[in-house]
């Protein structure tokens, strides 16, 4: 019983805090196929069927009443079939099969106390069988909300559906005295189904906090800057599907997709913005891979924002500046001097820092998606020039990057990068203590400067850990970019290379 809860529990961590048809905005949506799953459940059914039937059952003792038992020799058959989960409500799911027969058999051994002084054993012995003798269902109700950084998970209920007549009890006295048949066939049969229920809800709620780690709130994204860490804030909601009338809908894993960044003190910082966009109800179930990864502007923008969180603020010494660059940080460099010509004449010849700070959250960056790429747009990014630690002028700048994304399949899970299209950038005079500034020369430095401009990796690891990707593809939609793939048991696909090499 306890290996057959265990492995229910393995299938109740995929489907949770469902609510059907009902998306929220994330920047992350993790779509499993009907037919993967409806194959899936019965790769599933079977291995639960396989390990229930050969599972050695403890001998049980006991005393009901005034019956001491003892029960041994217990063998059981058990048949599963059609599969199914459902959404119930926010949080609460079901999870079963819509066959259920089983036969199982044991050998017993009761004894009683009779005589005036009950000095004088009486024990009957035989055997057990009970069997269904019509098709039963199994429902385990579950509620599972992983919308928080600590998640839960707990079985309200364990239900056997037994029709009228469903189960047969037949307890077969070998002994001599058989006093009892009738008092244990009838204790059977008002306790077996309440004690299959509840025993399952009891060791489902006993062991549901081993499984709790397989769906971290926080996803590493193996990505490290400036003695940052980067993770995928993967809180979130599975939504059943809007298809109707299969045992196995697509289920849609709709992520929050923030980057979350962890600086050097080990403190956690989220993003300021929320999701804001939403993809189609088609582009979410409407596929034909196994599984469909969506990605919204959302997690682009978190990325930039945790970038410069780890990036910013920034300073830039004429010492750090390459012996070979074309502009040296020095107020009498042709650069300066003609960019800032009163800069030069009020400070000849001293050194410059440039400090880079972060832009303001009422400047966030803004993402968009469409068939063209992607569009990012970094807006009012303050540069400050120091003289003589004081600031002689501060320059904003704006940005319009257009990108081409790009797909490639990492070992955990799958990596989307980009190549950089196109570049753009508005320069404006914040402020100036040194007269006017030309803002072209800037505009010019940031064009030669393209070509540097590295796109970071974006890498989502595979929630399947079991399952191993393939036949990846990427397209982009309004608003949003999709990876198809296909799934694969690591186990079955070590056995096909195996194959080959022997052929």
């Amino acid at each position: 019983m306890k290996l057959f809860i265990l492995i229910i529990l393995s299938i109740c961590l995929a489907l949770v805090n469902s609510q059907q048809g009902v998306y929220p905005d994330s920047g992350v949506y993790v779509s499993l196929n009907s037919n993967f799953l409806a194959t899936f459940g019965n790769e599933f059914t079977q291995t639960i069927q396989n390990q229930i039937n050969s599972y050695p059952v403890a001998n049980v003792d006991g005393k009901t009443g005034k019956v001491s038992y003892s029960v041994t020799n217990i063998q059981q058959s058990v048949q599963l079939g059609d599969f199914f989960f459902q959404q119930t409500g926010v949080n609460t799911y079901n999870i079963g099969w819509n066959s259920v027969t089983f036969t199982i058999t044991t050998d017993y051994q009761g004894c009683y106390k009779i005589g005036g002084l009950k000095k004088l054993s009486i024990c009957e012995k035989g055997d057990i069988k009970i069997n269904s003798q019509a098709t039963l269902s199994l429902s385990i109700a579950m509620t599972i909300d992983f919308t928080q950084s600590t998640p839960t998970i707990s079985c309200s209920s364990t239900t056997l559906n037994v029709p009228a007549n469903g189960i047969n009890y037949n307890v077969h006295c070998s002994s001599k005295v058989c006093d009892k048949t009738h008092d244990i066939t009838n204790e059977i049969a008002s306790k077996f189904v309440p004690s299959v229920e509840s025993g399952m809800t009891t060791e489902i709620n006993n062991n549901v906090g081993k499984y709790l780690s397989l769906f971290p709130s926080l996803r590493d994204m193996n990505m490290e800057y400036n003695g940052n860490e980067f993770y995928l804030d993967s809180r979130g909601t599975i939504v059943e599907s809007s298809q109707g009338g299969v045992l196995t809908p697509t289920m849609v894993l709709a992520m929050n997709g923030g980057i979350v960044v962890k600086n050097s003190a080990g403190q956690f910082i989220y993003p300021t913005q929320s999701p804001s966009s939403l993809p189609s109800e088609e582009a979410v179930e409407d596929f034909q891979t196994d599984i469909a990864v969506t990605l919204t502007p959302y997690l682009f923008e978190s990325l930039v924002d945790a970038m410069f969180e780890s990036a910013l603020p920034m300073t830039i010494t004429p010492s750090e500046v390459p012996s070979e660059s074309p502009v040296h940080l020095n107020t009498s460099d042709p650069f300066f001097n003609q960019t800032a010509p009163g800069l030069t004449g009020k400070y000849p010849n001293s050194p410059i820092d440039v400090e880079i700070i972060s832009p303001s959250s009422s400047s966030q960056t803004m993402v968009s998606i469409n068939s063209t790429g992607v569009l990012v747009g970094l807006h009012s990014i303050p540069v400050n020039f120091i003289v003589n630690d004081e600031t002689v002028f501060q320059i904003l700048f704006n940005f319009n990057i257009e990108l081409t994304p790009a797909l490639s399949q990492s070992s955990n899970g799958i990596s989307v990068t980009g190549t950089l299209d196109k570049l753009d950038a508005l320069v404006t005079v914040g402020s100036t203590s040194v007269g006017d500034i030309d803002v072209s020369g800037f505009v010019q430095l940031i064009e030669l400067a393209q070509g540097l401009v590295k796109i970071p990796t974006i890498t989502i690891q595979n929630p399947l850990t079991t399952y191993s990707l393939s036949d990846l593809s990427l397209s982009i939609g309004d608003q949003y970019i999709q990876i198809l793939g296909n799934l694969q048991q690591q186990q079955q696909q070590q056995q096909k290379q195996k194959q080959i090499l022997i052929k």
